[in-house]
């Protein structure tokens, strides 16, 4: 490489690089404040991936506000979809090459530590040759960009569009594939069940807006592909029940999928601390709905986490919940947690970062689930011990095997941590570390 390249190289490299490293990671939209009609929410953070060796440095803010605008408003709170998350990016290393082209690598180790760690607390760690292959998962979320190296030889299962009705995957916004990838990515980082049958359902928009119809759509499509579970990284206000029906279109939807015995994992929220309303976000507030708070890689509670609110009330009129359907029933990985990112005007090539929320944590239940269904094919929805009652059977066990269990539910931690290990024990009869006959 020749001087001229040299100095290309270090242009590059001081571009990019932060002056200060303990800087490296960004507050998302510090300032930012929602109008009436748009509901955000993020968590500062502060603490860098440090790393050895020659790297490209970028920074980038994504703050992922997805909304809708009701036909009705409760007390003036508006209708919206929360899907977690506030992603910031960490350092990929390069590799310089004689004619002086860059290319990306992979993530910095500190990352794949971090992957390591929140499979260690969620027991994702002790499963050998189990990948939830034969399972059908259906994310509804923002899309799927499948030029990510890490996606590069994933084949969908099946693939709708409800926004802009594209026939090929897409993602215009970045946090579908991000949540995409903690299940199924192959590379860099590695997915929790790469075998699963993937659906991708996109029913948010560029700007990570939805409404009401578009989510119920989605929905149900992921019940005319006859899935075994739906995972929804978003959320939203409740809707009033009345005999069995919500003002809400997508909670019927939502509702008509447990009705068929369709697992549906939704994410608590990540309004926790002084500013949480209250009470989980919709569909996760739905009884026999898994609904998923976040910890940290230590098992700490995040402190963005949605509590929920089991006491029921007179309006909206509301009963108390009760075991198993107290909310949120479990925790799983929702702080620093490693992810893929697409390119944006902030940076033009397909890396990998981290997020805090509750959309990865509800990630990490559903790779869980996969796993388990593919060794109990027999409650899978339309198996002949699946539906509704199998519904209650799984989440009976997930608050019996949970770990770091309050001795009662708690309303921020629910019944406890995603001990994926002993659900999939519970549930089988089988040992996680013995591989399926027939894997390799």
């Amino acid at each position: 490489m020749n001087s001229d390249d040299e100095d290309v190289i270090d242009a590059i490299l001081e571009q990019n690089a932060p002056s200060n490293l303990e800087e490296h990671f960004i507050q998302s939209i510090a300032n930012f404040e929602p109008n009436k009609d748009v509901f955000s929410d993020s968590e500062k953070v502060t603490t860098p991936i440090d790393s050895t060796g020659k790297k490209i440095f970028e920074e980038a803010e994504i703050l992922f506000t997805p909304w809708w605008f009701p036909l009705t408003r409760w007390f003036g709170k508006p209708k919206v979809i929360l899907a977690s998350i506030m992603i910031l990016l960490a350092s990929s290393i390069i590799t310089i090459f004689p004619d002086g082209e860059i290319i990306l690598i992979g993530p910095p180790q500190e990352l794949i530590d971090w992957q390591e760690e929140h499979e260690v607390m969620t027991g994702l760690d002790s499963f050998v040759g189990w990948d939830g292959t034969g399972v059908d998962v259906c994310i509804v979320d923002t899309g799927i960009d499948l030029a990510h190296p890490d996606l590069s030889e994933v084949t969908l299962a099946g693939w709708t569009d409800v926004i802009n009705q594209e026939s090929e995957p897409y993602d215009d916004e970045g946090h579908g594939t991000s949540m995409a990838g903690i299940l199924v990515a192959d590379g860099g980082l590695n997915g929790i069940a790469k075998g699963v049958n993937l659906f991708i359902a996109k029913a948010l928009a560029s700007d990570g807006s939805g409404d009401d119809q578009t989510v119920a759509t989605a929905v149900d499509w992921c019940i005319q592909q006859e899935v075994d579970i739906i995972s929804m990284s978003l959320g939203g206000s409740a809707g009033l029940r009345f005999f069995g029906q919500s003002t809400d279109e997508s909670e019927n939807s939502v509702q008509a999928a447990l009705d068929s015995g369709i697992y549906v994992i939704a994410a608590a929220g990540n309004d926790g601390g002084p500013d949480d309303d209250g009470d989980v976000e919709s569909p996760g507030s739905i009884q026999r709905v898994i609904c998923v708070g976040g910890h940290d890689r230590s098992g700490e509670m995040w402190e963005g986490s949605s509590q929920g609110d089991n006491n029921g009330g007179f309006f909206p009129p509301r009963l108390p919940n009760s075991d198993p359907d107290m909310k949120p029933e479990i925790t799983g990985g929702g702080h620093e947690v490693p992810v893929l990112i697409i390119p944006s005007s902030d940076y033009p090539d397909y890396v990998w970062g981290w997020s805090s929320g509750t959309s990865a944590a509800t990630v990490y239940v559903t790779g869980a689930l996969a796993i388990t269904l593919q060794a109990a094919p027999n409650l899978q929805p339309n198996a002949v011990d699946g539906g509704p009652d199998a519904i209650l059977n799984v989440k009976e066990t997930l608050m019996e095997t949970a770990s770091d269990a309050p001795e009662s539910h708690d309303d921020r931690e629910g019944y406890g941590q995603l001990n994926a290990a002993a659900l999939f024990q519970n549930l089988t009869g089988l040992d996680p570390s013995v591989p399926p006959t027939g894997s390799t």
